[in-house]
């Protein structure tokens, strides 16, 4: 059972206001040039700002591990896979990430329940108090919202490049409908807190918080702080039925009879060939996966008053 947790917006204040923060930006983001525009409003809300745009993941992951140490808050402007890709570094130092989303599915913000008007973000990355949110791992992998094989990596795998910059989340019933006609029903063997179940789908993810996906909802009623993850898998239907479901799933998540779920802490996904999986938007991962809970692993910086406010 889902642990005891206070609402997303019950954080908990800063101890300290926090005075120097380092703003990461991928150059390469479909809005990464926006990014820059963001130094001098946070400058105006008296935050000493370090702004860089690390050249490749591993620039990213050292500009963390070496001037992250330096300052009280860690900020990266991108979307969900900038993120991602920063989670190691962001788990060693455990120094509080805001997110100004600018991506294209921006998952984590709704999450978050980060609030749409840019200049209300940036305030909270100034004043926002802070409190920690699960991740997933996946075969030791830090994940921050999902893992999918089947349909959700064909997605993944079509989702890029022109398309993808120009069109954001309305490129994404083009490759649903392109990555359809390319998936057959695969075997999959599921083991959820020690219970197998096996069927054929041609759609397995595991989700962690309420939204994927662009705003799916498996379960609306889930939050990234419950300390459990959500499955669900898709069957071989015609495409007008899958558009049925994935509509349903968005507007009725777990109310949807569209889908076949299941709910724990601990999953191991099997198939019959390695399958490739789509990890936080990545194809970087195959079958067999072994995916956990971990929970409250990250500092973020979330809606709420911090107590150096003074209201």
């Amino acid at each position: 059972m889902p642990r005891n947790v206070r609402a997303m917006t019950d954080p908990s204040p800063a101890a300290v206001p926090p005075r120097r923060l380092l703003l990461l930006a991928n150059p390469r983001a479909r809005n990464g040039a926006a990014a820059s525009d963001l130094v001098a409003p946070l400058a105006g809300l008296g935050l000493e700002v370090v702004f860089v745009e690390p050249d490749g993941i591993e620039a990213l992951l050292a500009t963390i591990r070496t001037t992250g140490r330096t300052v009280d808050r860690i900020a990266i402007a991108g979307g969900d896979g900038s993120i991602a890709a920063a989670l190691p570094a962001l788990l060693d130092l455990q120094k509080p990430l805001a997110v100004l989303p600018l991506g294209t599915a921006n998952d984590l913000a709704r999450n978050l329940r980060l609030p749409d008007a840019r200049e209300e973000q940036l305030r909270l990355v100034a004043r926002g108090g802070v409190r920690r949110i699960d991740l997933a791992s996946v075969n030791g992998r830090p994940v921050l919202n999902a893992v999918s094989i089947g349909l959700g990596a064909a997605v993944a795998r079509m989702h890029q490049g022109t398309a993808k910059r120009l069109l954001g989340v309305l490129n994404y019933p083009r490759v649903l409908y392109a990555a359809w006609r390319r998936i057959h029903p695969f075997r999959v063997e599921i083991t959820c807190d020690g219970t197998v179940h096996r069927d054929r789908f041609i759609h397995v993810a595991v989700v962690n918080g309420r939204f994927h996906g662009g705003g799916i909802e498996p379960r609306p009623s889930g939050t990234i702080t419950d300390g459990v993850l959500d499955l669900y898998a898709l069957r071989a239907d015609p495409v007008h039925r899958l558009v049925r479901a994935m509509a349903k799933l968005k507007i009725e998540g777990a109310e949807s009879d569209e889908a076949f779920r299941l709910q724990g802490r601990h999953i191991a996904i099997a198939t019959s060939r390695p399958r490739r999986a789509n990890i936080d938007g990545e194809l970087v991962g195959r079958t067999p996966l072994d995916i956990e809970i971990m929970p409250e692993a990250l500092p973020v910086v979330v809606p709420g008053r911090a107590e150096h406010d003074g209201s």
